[in-house]
């Protein structure tokens, strides 16, 4: 799985986010473990607020693990961000787990998925490029993977676009608009791209 992690990615069951609506935050987390579980025999979760001391006690969105579920051994970590605001710090906190030694010593990948909110689109794309910096995730990515030749780190992308609506309708409140796209990724390694970018729904 790790091996081709992209490629795996493809059998999160996005059509499910596509027909939600609203920030999507639990469901990007709760999707991203239902794929880890199905596709691993002995994989299994740590919900949101798992923390590591190695990584000076910092949490993340869900740790995945295999093995004995008394034990586990830690394979994968997840991150999820919406906020304008908190998607370069969410990237460099990443940097502190890929980096732990020795709870961690186990550890393939991590996983950063991105979406965008109403504030990204409504002055129009200069506004989208400012608050949903898809370019600079990448850039911060190849920094905190530099020197890390055994991990790996994906940048899972989820676009959106923002529609009006009807005041009848309920997704004409600004949390509801957003309308997915399409969700696509790229995978880093030790400071460089090495697949991707690849669509990941839908797929054709």
């Amino acid at each position: 799985m790790e091996e081709n992690l992209l490629k795996s990615l493809q059998k999160v069951k996005w059509d499910i986010v596509f027909k939600t609506f609203g920030s999507s935050h639990a469901t990007l987390i709760g999707l991203l473990v239902e794929w880890w579980i199905t596709n691993n025999p002995s994989g299994f979760a740590l919900d949101e607020g798992c923390t590591c001391k190695g990584a000076r006690g910092c949490r993340c969105d869900a740790v995945l693990l295999e093995g004995d579920p008394r034990r586990g051994i830690v394979k994968g970590f997840i991150e999820v961000e919406g906020g304008s605001d908190r998607y370069k710090k969410t990237i460099n906190k990443m940097r502190k787990f890929l980096r732990v030694t020795k709870e961690w010593k186990h550890l393939k990948f991590g996983i950063f998925l991105a979406y965008p909110t109403y504030a990204s689109t409504q002055k129009g794309k200069r506004s989208y490029s400012r608050w949903f910096p898809e370019k600079t995730f990448i850039k911060e990515g190849k920094k905190i993977t530099r020197g890390l030749p055994n991990k790996k780190l994906a940048i899972l992308v989820f676009k959106k676009s923002y529609d009006k609506f009807e005041k009848e309708s309920l997704r004409s409140r600004e949390f509801y608009r957003g309308t997915p796209e399409k969700v696509y990724g790229m995978l880093l390694c030790n400071g460089k791209k090495i697949d991707g970018p690849r669509t990941l729904w839908p797929l054709k």
